[in-house]
């Protein structure tokens, strides 16, 4: 009776609990259906495709080399180790990404608590948003390293610095994007607790990953740079922000184009706008996208300590989620999955804003994660992922476009912040060393 009583009062005790549930629920049905439809269609999941194969050669003794870095291939074999068929493996991937869900789901729900914001409204909003992107969330890595993410701007909110860092570089070493919310972080403690305070979440962030990256190293050091040359020389991925444009203009004759179909030699598993002009935006966007992602930072700082000591955590929050769009808006890769990336600073921006701003932000985000989704069914399923058309390239102009102005709204908050002209939340409650028991 006891366990049954406890079972009651967690899962079913009040409308938070219950909103809670509700929503695991919802989601593992849905889970289930896809399980459901990839068994009866027989169809062939990116897990069932690569990460058994990685997952196979690592329990043979070898790394595989793969595009990520190396402490995803802890997840890869979590499912492993329970399954030694691909079925099985594929079951337990989903089930892995259905506990990461529910950990992102009461990081949230105890954010919102501790913040005085309406636990069962930023609970939902965080549940349209991944099942919005459902099959990216559990067929991808993605997920696993923005809930790392949420966990490291929540450890920094409750003022655990050397840990925040610490999971941060986890997240960095699953994917390699929140590296880029490090230097607003280190910005923002810099300010609070001086050089001293500032070298210690560096040297927790940086003493992390080299720890990681020398075993590896050491093990197979292919493993290390095969993810970092993977990354910086691919072509134009069909769906960026720049690709979107320049198909448009070459159909309107300004350059010769042709789309590179993924199983190419040389495509790196994406499909591709080839061309003079679309080449030669890749060979610039790179520094590009530096550059953008670096101003992003300087007018964070210029913000940051223009103000108190005690660090204003709404705007580090819109600094880490300025700099995960610039990093995506400006790149010559944007996967559909990559929406993904921008929910653990976006949820902390939502629950730490007014209505006029953050109800505004979420409806763009919902937009933004719709329009990757149409764009995916689309583009790859009703018609062949190599035949992209008029109609699929408007799709993800639009898709871009609303990326484009989530990240001039967010900059423009940025710089609108103790002005009297932002939208902070009316009252919320300070987060002291008290709350970190929560």
């Amino acid at each position: 009776m006891q366990v049954l009583d406890w079972m009651r009062d967690t899962l079913w005790g009040d409308d938070v609990r219950r909103t809670r549930t509700v929503i695991s629920l919802v989601f593992l049905a849905l889970s289930i259906v896809f399980l459901v439809g990839v068994w009866y269609w027989g169809g062939d999941t990116e897990v069932m495709r690569d990460r058994w194969r990685n997952a196979s050669t690592l329990f043979s003794g070898s790394l595989p080399v793969m595009e990520y870095p190396p402490l995803a291939l802890i997840f890869i074999a979590i499912p492993r180790i329970f399954a030694s068929t691909v079925w099985g493996y594929e079951i337990g991937w989903v089930v892995m990404l259905f506990v990461v869900f529910v950990v992102g789901l009461e990081m949230i729900s105890r954010t919102a608590r501790t913040l005085g914001y309406s636990q069962r409204k930023a609970m939902w909003i965080y549940a349209v948003l991944m099942i919005i992107m459902l099959e990216f969330v559990i067929d991808r890595f993605d997920a696993i390293a923005m809930v790392l993410s949420l966990g490291a701007l929540l450890l920094f909110l409750q003022k655990r610095y050397p840990w925040a860092f610490v999971v941060l570089a986890v997240a960095t070493l699953v994917k390699v994007y929140p590296a880029v919310m490090f230097p607003v972080m280190l910005i923002c403690l810099a300010r609070s607790e001086g050089l001293k305070g500032a070298a210690k979440g560096f040297l927790a962030y940086a003493a992390t990953g080299i720890l990681v990256v020398a075993v590896c190293w050491i093990i197979d050091p292919d493993v290390i740079t095969n993810f970092l040359s993977y990354n910086t020389d691919r072509p134009l991925q069909i769906e960026s922000s720049a690709a979107s444009i320049v198909y448009f203009l070459s159909r309107a004759g300004l350059s010769d184009w042709w789309i590179q179909p993924a199983v190419d030699v040389g495509a790196y598993g994406s499909v591709n706008l080839r061309g003079d002009m679309a080449d030669a935006v890749a060979d610039t966007i790179l520094p590009l996208t530096v550059a953008v992602t670096v101003i992003v930072w300087l007018l964070y700082a210029v913000k940051a300590f223009r103000g108190s000591r005690e660090p204003d955590m709404r705007l580090m929050a819109l600094a880490c989620l300025a700099s995960v769009l610039v990093f995506v808006a400006f790149n010559k890769v944007y996967s559909t999955q990559y929406t993904i990336w921008f929910y653990a600073p976006f949820m902390l921006v939502l629950i730490m804003s007014g209505r006029r701003f953050g109800d505004r932000m979420a409806w763009l985000m919902i937009a933004n994660a719709a329009l990757g989704l149409l764009n995916y069914i689309f583009s790859y399923k009703i018609l062949n992922a190599d035949e992209f058309t008029d109609a699929g390239m408007l799709i993800l102009l639009t898709r871009n476009a609303v990326t484009v102005i989530l990240l001039c709204l967010t900059v423009r908050e940025m710089w609108r912040c103790g002005t009297g002209r932002d939208d902070p939340p009316e009252s919320a409650p300070a987060v002291t060393p008290a709350d970190r028991a929560d």
